[in-house]
């Protein structure tokens, strides 16, 4: 197994049992702001917080939740979780996507694997793109799925050692870092309608800007972010770590509603308990702590 993709298991495992006597997290002026630790998602603007935690495992089991997403409206939520006993799956529970309305106020549950690793909501919040593995324990695989909201329709795309997963702002191509074998990560484009896959870069994490001119990811030593054009070219450094060799950016940089800025999870010295949340401009280049040892951001959305 990669770095990265160690990287993302241990966090999987992590967050769940995360435990804070009191998260830290911030707020950004008219701005909406997705969280998740602990095994909860919370939601935070200027004006509320909204803490939605995910529902209780299956009794006596334990087992990893999904990193989540939510709707650029705002109105929906993925991630995953155990929904129920299963001794033929890896943590002896069968792990789900879940989606959360925000009007329902409920979770609903799509599928069943031994594990989901990664769960990410189209433009239009009518589709869940999702990583997962599948199969028998010691013969299990990995894939990239769809999940059509509207009829609970859920498409196998592609089997692949994937460990992250981003949609283009047309709907039409997800981005994927992907890990395999003994080979550097990869940031792969994925078409959803050809079902070709094209290399892109070297590295992992990768998120698509908002207006699909830019492809931000984490560079394979874990300590530069890169922005690269969607056709492979200007791929090109903005921000780098430089204090130390074990600090290293963790899960994908999250872009901001207009695509001026993003906000960094960083990991201080190797220690995946020690969780920073910087906010880079793009513009100027200054990078400015938000959060010291809280928990890790997952979306961005404009308050209206």
């Amino acid at each position: 197994m990669k770095t990265s993709q160690c990287f993302v298991a241990a966090l999987l495992l992590v967050l769940p049992g995360m435990c804070v006597d009191k998260p830290v997290t911030f707020t950004l002026d008219n701005s909406v702001l997705l969280f998740s630790g602990a095994w909860r998602v919370e939601i935070i603007s200027p004006r509320a917080s909204d803490l939605i935690p995910l529902p209780e495992i299956p009794r006596g089991r334990s087992g990893p939740s999904a990193l989540p997403s939510i709707c650029q409206y705002g109105t929906v939520i993925s991630s995953a979780y155990p929904i129920s006993a299963d001794d033929d799956r890896k943590w002896k529970v069968s792990i789900a996507v879940g989606i959360f309305s925000q009007s329902e106020k409920r979770w609903k549950t799509f599928g069943g694997y031994n594990q989901v690793h990664v769960t990410s909501l189209s433009p239009d919040c009518s589709r869940v793109a999702f990583i997962a593995d599948e199969g028998a324990i010691h013969h299990e695989s990995r894939a990239v799925f769809l999940l059509e909201l509207g009829n609970g329709k859920i498409t196998r795309l592609k089997e692949v050692e994937a460990t992250w997963v981003s949609w283009s702002p047309d709907g039409k191509r997800l981005v994927i870092g992907t890990s395999e074998g003994n080979s550097p990560p990869k940031v792969e484009l994925f078409d959803i309608n050809s079902g070709e896959i094209r290399e892109l870069a070297s590295g992992s994490f990768p998120t698509w800007s908002p207006d699909g001119n830019w492809i931000a990811y984490v560079d394979r030593s874990g300590r530069k972010i890169r922005l690269i054009h969607p056709d492979a070219t200007s791929d090109h450094s903005v921000t780098e770590v430089k204090a130390s060799d074990e600090n290293k950016f963790g899960f994908a940089p999250v872009w901001s509603p207009d695509g001026a800025k993003l906000l960094l999870n960083f990991y201080s010295g190797g220690n995946l308990d020690v969780r920073d949340v910087l906010l880079l401009d793009l513009v100027t280049g200054k990078s400015t702590r938000k959060s010291h040892n809280g928990d890790p951001v997952f979306g961005w959305m404009r308050l209206e």
